[in-house]
This record gives structure tokens, sequence and C-alpha cells, in this order.
């Protein structure tokens, strides 16, 4: 059995300086993206939980689009 040790603090520092470029290059992600958001019909009550929510751009468009307020990212 192999085990890795994952240095967390690296990991956190590359995710940080990917982010800073990602939505910019997410060009195909963020139109299907909308296209489904455009899409979404939830009730008053709905509660949305945005999985791999990555840079939360589309945590935000949920939020204004559909007019949601309980988001958990």
């Amino acid at each position: 059995m192999v085990v890795s040790v994952v240095d967390k603090k690296q990991m956190r520092q590359s995710f940080g300086q990917a982010s800073q470029s990602y939505d910019g290059m997410a060009t195909l992600q963020r139109q299907v993206g909308r296209e489904l958001i455009n899409k979404v019909s939830l009730g008053d009550n709905a509660l949305v939980l945005d999985v791999g929510c990555g840079t939360g751009f589309f945590t935000q468009q949920l939020r204004d689009v559909a007019g949601l307020g309980n988001i958990l990212a």
C-alpha cells in the first residue's frame, strides 16, 4: 500500500494562485452554467448545496439569477 502525504499549505497556495485566472479561462464552463441556471426552477424555501463551487462564480449567479438566499458552498 502506497501512502502519500499531502502538503495542505502548498495545495492552498496552488489553488489560490490558480483562482486568479481560473474564471477568465472558463468560458465554456460559464456558458453551460448560465444555460443551466436559467432553467432552474426552485421554490421559495429551496436549499441549494453548491458542491465543488471552485471560485464561487456560479454560487453568486444562483443567488442573483434564481433569487435564492439559502445557498451553501
